[in-house]
């Protein structure tokens, strides 16, 4: 039966998967149709246009090269008409024929020469950029075809010719002087820009740009040394056809011993008709058709592995798909089980009758019981709400903007990580006017003191995941607490008078007052008088730790030397301890230590803590006292050590609770209250000091005070 569940389970993990498998063995089939019939017209289409976009290119090449030359010829052409007009001027403000023409040169830089004739040739004046001019230089050009159409008033553009330098050009003429015409203005237009052009503008491997004048004569090409033999380009396809008026663009042709595919385009300067022509081999052109040919192919094959790589992929897929079956079923039952075990964590917290609240790493609240809502009056849209933190200060203080009724709260003691491990707040109640902060006044309805305990969660590998607070309800022990306190109060009051009335009594008959005594009346009245003295300091103890709680404990501060005050201190020490069998040794104290400080408070609270060195010290043991000064801290320390029997490490917690007392002392001291180090280290504390105890059962107990004394 449980495999038979188990595998119900595994087949329902994953509803549908024979569907599911199914459509994607059906897409991959289509995928891979897809693929390669996509590819085959792509490619095939690719491989039909490419001679035509190759074609095209030719003719954007063409047309680009076309727009510059035109250009550079109409820029020289409006160059010369504006120096034509401002040579024409009478009145040119103070601008010499030489600083025009000059001008004219330097923006011009195609334009080389230019040269001025008179009205029957003779030049008078010419100027270039690159050669010094002299008379010889200077031409007649009487009966030339150039000067004769310039005294006709046209603007003229003569043949292509060669400098000594082998460098084409052409003559732009033009006449100055409006009707009169009795100036010739002559621009030599050198062509080595178009050349450079032909040079630049290359195409493919094999693809170049030639340009050709009106007469079909080569004048730029890449190959210099076609244009020097003045080759005629007449017969080329794309010329030919271009001056008959039929296409002229994608041709192909056999010339200078190569397959070639032309395009040409006509261009005018001064109405004269040029040709640009852009010729290309062909094997370039549709030498890539076998390149896409090969492609083809690699697209084939990698459709056909793509293919068997999803067929792989498909069986190893349906085996990790049973896999992930049973372990989907396994995951369904392990969050059913999770669920139902945070159910329980859920119903079990609700069920705590002391509030616990849970934050988590960063310090925003993850949950909380019902104790905690109904306590704080949390509610669900407190959740994630932060708690203010300071460098890993977390405290119940930091709750502020969490918790709903206002409260007061205070660290009781620190954790090493920084966080406070254990505080006090109080709700609906401020703070007694006694100064006492274990007191408060003006209890509302809602008045309720926690003790609140702050505990660090932890993952596996001890990394802090966030804290856990909880808050245990200690109202009804505080009030309970408090009228214990009163009730001593009272009694001890009412029981004063009495005590003090049988002391005297005891005292007269001891004095034998009312007549003699034998020796056994004498031993029984002073017993009686010993047991008197017991009760009455017990009480004493008593009223003074309701004073102190009542903040009636009046504090008398004064200045004294603490110097002189330990000495008299030890020798009264030294007297007690002889007594009892004990040997008691005090250090040397520093000199000139005043202090202020209630004497008779401070007296008290030293006396405590020797009278329990006196009491559980056994016979033959040691009492040792030394005190020392940090004169820079201005802070003093007394250091009592004894032999006794020590404190119990387990009873170490509650030493300084009021009537605690240890449980290896009540078996040697019956008598003693367990008041006298709650008194002395809350004396010590008003006074700015410190009291710490370290104690080894059996070993020995050092008491540790510290003082502030006055420095200077």
């Amino acid at each position: 039966m449980p495999n038979q569940d188990q595998s119900q389970e595994s087949a329902g993990a994953l509803p549908g998967r024979r569907f599911i498998y199914a459509i994607i063995w059906t897409a991959i089939g289509v995928i891979v149709v897809v693929n390669l019939t996509v590819n085959l017209l792509w490619l095939s289409g690719f491989a039909n246009s490419l001679t035509a976009q190759n074609v095209r290119a030719q003719g954007l090449q063409a047309q680009r090269a076309k727009a510059l030359v035109e250009y550079e010829a109409a820029k020289a052409q409006a160059d010369l008409s504006r120096l034509a007009y401002f040579l024409s001027l009478d009145n040119r403000n103070g601008t010499s024929t030489e600083r025009l023409i000059e001008q004219t040169l330097k923006n011009n830089f195609h334009i080389r020469e230019i040269a001025l004739a008179d009205g029957q040739g003779q030049e008078f004046a010419r100027y270039s950029r690159s050669r010094l001019i002299t008379g010889a230089d200077l031409k007649n050009l009487a009966g030339l075809d150039v000067f004769e159409k310039a005294r006709q008033g046209q603007i003229y553009a003569s043949p292509v010719n060669f400098s000594s330098y082998a460098e084409p050009f052409f003559t732009l003429v033009r006449p100055i002087g409006g009707e009169n015409r009795a100036t010739v203005l002559l621009a030599d237009f050198y062509l080595r820009g178009l050349w450079e052009m032909a040079l630049e503008m290359r195409i493919g491997e094999t693809g170049e740009i030639s340009v050709i004048d009106s007469k079909g004569i080569l004048v730029a090409n890449p190959r210099p040394a076609n244009v020097l033999k003045k080759l005629n380009y007449i017969s080329r396809p794309p010329v030919k056809n271009l001056l008959s008026g039929q296409t002229a663009e994608g041709l192909r042709y056999q010339a200078d011993g190569k397959d070639l595919i032309g395009t040409a385009y006509p261009f005018l300067i001064n109405e004269s008709r040029w040709t640009l022509l852009v010729e290309q081999e062909a094997r370039e052109i549709e030498g890539a058709k076998d390149k896409i040919k090969g492609w083809l192919l690699v697209f084939c094959g990698g459709n056909l592995l793509l293919a068997g790589i999803l067929v792989w992929l498909m069986l190893v897929l349906k085996g990790a798909n049973r896999e992930l079956a049973q372990r989907y079923a396994g995951l369904l039952r392990a969050r059913e089980k999770l669920a139902m075990a945070k159910q329980k964590i859920k119903s079990a917290l609700d069920n705590v009758s002391s509030p616990i609240m849970v934050f988590d790493k960063n310090y925003a609240l993850a949950d909380f019981n019902l104790a905690a809502a109904g306590a704080f009056g949390l509610g669900a849209a407190d959740l994630n709400k932060k708690a203010t933190v300071r460098a890993q200060d977390f405290s119940f203080a930091g709750l502020v903007a969490i918790i709903k009724p206002p409260f007061r709260s205070r660290i009781k003691s620190r954790a090493a990580g920084g966080w406070a491990e254990e505080e006090e707040a109080v709700f609906g109640a401020r703070p007694s006017s006694n100064g006492n902060l274990d007191q408060f006044q003006d209890l509302g309805p809602d008045y309720r003191i926690y003790k609140i305990l702050t505990a660090p969660l932890r993952a596996a590998n001890g990394a802090e995941q966030g804290f856990v607070v909880t808050a245990q309800d200690l109202t009804r022990e505080k009030l309970l607490d408090q009228l214990k306190s009163e009730f001593i109060s009272i009694a001890a009051h009412q029981l004063r008078t009495p005590l003090s009335a049988v002391k005297w009594t005891l005292k007269m008959l001891m004095d034998e007052d009312e007549g003699p005594l034998n020796d056994g009346q004498k031993n029984l009245v002073n017993k009686g008088f010993q047991s008197n003295e017991r009760v009455i300091k017990l009480v004493n103890e008593l009223l003074n730790v309701s004073r102190l709680e009542e903040g009636k404990f009046d504090y008398k501060f004064a200045v004294f030397d603490f110097s002189r005050f330990y000495k008299e201190l030890a020798d009264s020490v030294r007297a007690r301890a002889s007594l009892s069998g004990l040997q008691f040794t005090a250090g040397r104290p520093p000199a000139d230590l005043p202090v202020k400080a209630d004497k008779e408070k401070i007296s008290l609270a030293l006396e405590a803590v020797l009278d329990n060195s006196l009491k559980y010290t056994p016979a033959g043991g040691t009492i040792k006292m030394a005190m020392t000064a940090d004169r820079a801290a201005g802070r003093l320390a007394i250091a009592i050590t004894d032999s006794g029997i020590g404190i119990p490490a387990a009873e170490q917690a509650k030493l300084f609770s009021k009537f605690f007392r240890g449980s290896n002392v009540l078996k040697m001291e019956t008598d003693g209250s367990g008041l006298g180090l709650y008194l002395a280290r809350n004396i010590i504390a008003r006074h700015g000091g410190s009291l710490t105890v370290s104690s080894q059962e059996k070993q020995g107990t050092l008491v540790k005070i510290e003082l502030p004394f006055l420095k200077g």
